[in-house]
């Protein structure tokens, strides 16, 4: 629904905006003609803030590109991925950067006798030899240049920042939201919390090529991942089995290669799928492997046993937290190495939603406790 919603405004707002570029755009440089025309007439000061209002575009077709903006992050951010539509735009931006830098660089060259150097407001007595035609030509073709210096300024600037965070993203860290309860009690729906890229290695973006080898994934971390059944989607559960385990679960206890992972009553809890529906669950610790950590698991659902399940090389096992309400592993199968996106390690914000639009209300929608929680 989103999604169409979004090609729909695109396309009505990219209609809007070639009507303004087409039409509107030549009535605006008409009167800024008529301006500079009429203030050389009168031997006046052009008044350039003036000309830069009326430049710009009205509200509505700012408006308009606003929408035509966010439509079209909303409709590539569909099609390609957050870290495709990233690098791509780093690429677009560094090759319009160093083309509009040649280009502008050539047309100062060109035009620095019309321009001159002073940058300041113009005087008509400062080149009275010229006609008035003349004048407002020289005078376009300085408002040209300075706008393609601010064009090229803009690119620069926009180029760095991306870049900057798509080598923070893909080699440093990545922020990630907890769609599900699939990991509580551990992680909270609404968790807001970063990715380590590097531990597992580095990887090249989009195509998550490992070209650094650093660590590999361990029993215990809690990783996301690519879900194996649409890659476009990332899902994050707990590493159970690595390659060359054996794995077995058994009236809800896991074994891995034959050694148990004890459990300790914790407690009970209430349990939701956020619709509505509320159960009741046991809490319990987990004792894997030295990684302890707590789980859910409900009475009233049977154990999706197995035995013996040894994972294969260059594959993991991945299970959530809330042991009978997962989908992981035990239903759509092992997760490939290259599917790997990085260790979950820390919790940065955690908002749990907003009941009232008070103080209260919006103090409340944040689980202030679970602020830069280490997971």
């Amino acid at each position: 629904m989103m999604f169409s919603v979004s090609v729909i405004v695109l396309v009505v707002s990219v209609i809007i905006c070639l009507w303004d570029w087409l039409v509107a755009s030549k009535v605006r440089h008409q009167h800024v003609n008529q301006h500079v025309h009429d203030a050389f007439s009168a031997k006046e000061t052009i008044d350039e803030d003036l000309i830069t209002e009326q430049l710009k575009p009205s509200g509505l077709i700012q408006t308009v590109q606003l929408l035509l903006a966010l439509s079209a992050l909303i409709v590539f951010v569909d099609i390609l991925g957050i870290e495709t539509l990233l690098v791509l735009a780093v690429f677009v931006a560094f090759i319009f950067w160093i083309g509009y830098h040649f280009w502008f660089a050539r047309c100062k060259k060109r035009q620095a006798i019309q321009l001159g150097r002073n940058k300041q407001a113009l005087q008509p007595d400062d080149f009275s030899q010229y006609t008035i035609e003349q004048k407002v030509v020289w005078y376009k073709r300085k408002l040209h240049v300075e706008t393609v210096a601010q064009t090229l300024d803009s690119l620069r600037t926009t180029f760095l920042i991306l870049l900057v965070v798509v080598l923070l993203r893909s080699f440093l860290y990545e922020p990630f939201r907890i769609p599900s309860g699939s990991l509580e009690p551990t992680l909270k729906v609404g968790d807001f919390i970063l990715v380590n890229k590097y531990d597992y290695g580095l990887r090249l973006p989009v195509i998550n090529k490992k070209i650094i080898k650093v660590g590999e994934p361990k029993v215990g971390d809690i990783a996301v991942f690519h879900w194996p059944a649409n890659p476009k989607i990332d899902y994050i559960k707990r590493v159970i089995g690595v390659p060359g385990d054996t794995i077995s679960y058994i009236n809800k206890e896991l074994y891995i290669n034959g050694k148990p992972a004890p459990q300790k009553l914790i407690g009970n809890a209430i349990d939701t799928n956020g619709f509505g529906h509320y159960w009741q669950v046991l809490v319990k610790q987990e004792d894997l492997l030295g990684i302890k950590h707590g789980i859910y698991l409900r009475s009233t659902v049977k154990a999706q046993n197995f035995n013996k399940l040894i994972v294969p090389k260059g594959y993991y096992f991945m299970m959530g937290d809330n042991r009978d309400d997962s989908l992981d592993s035990r239903y759509w199968g092992f997760v490939p190495e290259k599917n790997i996106v990085g260790k979950a390690v820390l919790v940065w914000l955690s908002w749990r939603g907003i009941r009232s639009w008070d103080w209260n209300g919006i103090s409340h929608a944040i689980r202030w406790q679970r602020i830069f929680k280490t997971i």
